[in-house]
């Protein structure tokens, strides 16, 4: 191999490896920039939806804390303790429910979502269920210790059920907001 070869050689060498660390390093600052971005994202993102979620909880321990203690009664009691206050009171915050409910589907993300409208349903049916309870009840001759009895059963599964609900949603939001687009 002459001189001449040689010199040419590593000159293409050269550029090639030049070339080589200028495209590695270019995709390296693409790949920093991009994950900047998405981490700001998700950091402006973040505040919006802990109040959207903040309010959201709000509303939904508060229906449970409203019919949650029509189901601590005993059997015999549990038709007494269901009014027509409980009822508007239930009734307006599944209403509210609803409201807010939109608020988090639009923050996000589909987990979050998902789980919001399972507790917005089950909201929605145990303040029809509170309504029909005591609109059945003041029912002349309707109320027998059998259907007491199934009424207070039903009403505390369900109780259980959306307390299990509201759980899973506060852990799901939890993790929606720790997400901070590393992962």
């Amino acid at each position: 191999m002459d001189a001449g070869l040689a010199a040419v050689l590593g000159a293409l060498a050269g550029s090639v490896a030049t070339i080589g660390a200028a495209l590695a390093t270019g995709w390296a600052q693409r790949e920093s920039v991009r994950i900047t971005a998405r981490s700001e994202h998700r950091r402006e993102r973040r505040e919006p939806r802990q109040e959207a979620y903040s309010a959201f909880i709000s509303l939904l321990f508060e229906l449970r804390n409203t019919i949650a203690p029509l189901t601590a009664v005993s059997e015999g009691e549990f038709t007494d303790q269901v009014s027509q206050v409980s009822v508007d009171r239930c009734t307006n915050l599944a209403d509210r429910i609803v409201g807010k409910s939109i608020d988090v589907a639009l923050a996000g993300p589909v987990e979050v979502t998902r789980r919001a409208g399972n507790l917005q349903a089950l909201g929605f049916m145990l303040a029809v269920s509170v309504k029909a309870v005591q609109e059945k009840f003041a029912e002349e001759g309707f109320l027998t210790d059998h259907r007491r009895t199934l009424a207070y059963n039903y009403m505390t599964k369900r109780v259980l059920e959306y307390q299990k609900a509201l759980n899973e949603f506060v852990v799901s939001a939890q993790a929606a907001l720790d997400d901070d687009g590393t992962v």
